[in-house]
């Protein structure tokens, strides 16, 4: 549960799996607002998973691969302004549906890697370990607060 700032209790796996449901190329959706001002996303896209590993190779495939086809790779993504319009509108799309401002989502960005059981932010049963991944990306979550006056 996330907790807003004005005390308002939101369950993030719902708005998660709408955001997931709108952008079927987004791999994980983690919503970020625990006793902030603002809510957050942290975003990761559909990339070639290691067989051998378990982790994740760079390479966009499905429909990850068709948001932009000059785009081939995550860090290529980072920048990309189609990118980075399918993914506002995904969140757009969720925040006209929100049932109150403070369910709203504010801003995003996207992880440089997919989340993983071998990265430990993954259980084996793949449930999202929302603790480490707010403590292994804690600098991009407080730059997306950078300025908020937090």
């Amino acid at each position: 549960m996330i907790i807003g700032a004005g005390g308002e209790n939101i369950a993030p796996v719902p708005v998660e799996d709408f955001i997931k449901k709108h952008c079927p190329a987004l791999s994980n959706v983690i919503m970020i607002g625990n006793n902030r001002k603002y809510n957050v996303m942290l975003v990761t896209l559909k990339t070639k998973p290691d067989l051998d590993t378990g982790a994740f190779f760079p390479d966009l495939i499905g429909e990850a691969a068709d948001v932009n086809p000059s785009v081939k790779t995550v860090s290529e993504a980072l920048n990309d302004p189609v990118w980075n319009a399918y993914i506002k509108k995904g969140m757009e799309t969720y925040n006209k549906a929100a049932v109150s401002n403070a369910q709203k989502i504010q801003k995003f960005a996207i992880l440089p890697t997919d989340l993983s059981i071998p990265g430990g932010e993954l259980t084996g049963t793949l449930k999202l370990k929302r603790n480490v991944v707010t403590e292994k990306y804690a600098s991009v979550i407080d730059a997306l607060y950078a300025g908020s006056d937090e």
